[in-house]
């Protein structure tokens, strides 16, 4: 019973002295998980059916998006030329234009979060990928 309670004195130690790490690793998981909240409210993944060629218009306006460093108001029209349900991530922003907003609030700032998940490689052929 001692031996049980140092090791796990030994293992809380381990823990806290990595815990930095950790939650730095968990951090980074909030950058996935709004892309597929914000793609799920735009109605750009749907529980039933995902149209490919939607992804693939999604990932191209991402990618071009991504490629060159865009101001608010082209990143807007770039989201509104893809057409629907791409554009309706437009209507997502938030338009106060705060610095310190909660992550799951989508602003022209945080669509590259979006390409850095999905829009970084272009792809020719979304079903070989």
């Amino acid at each position: 019973m001692v031996r049980a309670l140092l090791e796990l004195d030994a293992m809380n130690a381990e823990g806290n002295a990595n815990n930095s790490v950790y939650r730095q690793q968990i951090g980074n998981l909030d950058i996935i998980f709004n892309f597929f909240l914000h793609c799920r409210a735009a109605n750009i993944i749907t529980g039933t059916n995902t149209n490919v060629n939607v992804f693939k218009r999604l990932n191209l306006t991402l990618h071009a998006i991504g490629t060159k460093i865009q101001g608010r108001a082209k990143t807007n029209m770039m989201l509104t030329r893809a057409g629907a349900p791409i554009a309706n991530l437009v209507n997502l922003m938030n338009v106060t234009g705060s610095k310190h907003q909660p992550p799951y609030c989508l602003n022209a700032r945080r669509v590259y979060d979006l390409v850095a998940v999905y829009g970084v490689l272009k792809y020719n052929d979304i079903r070989r990928a």
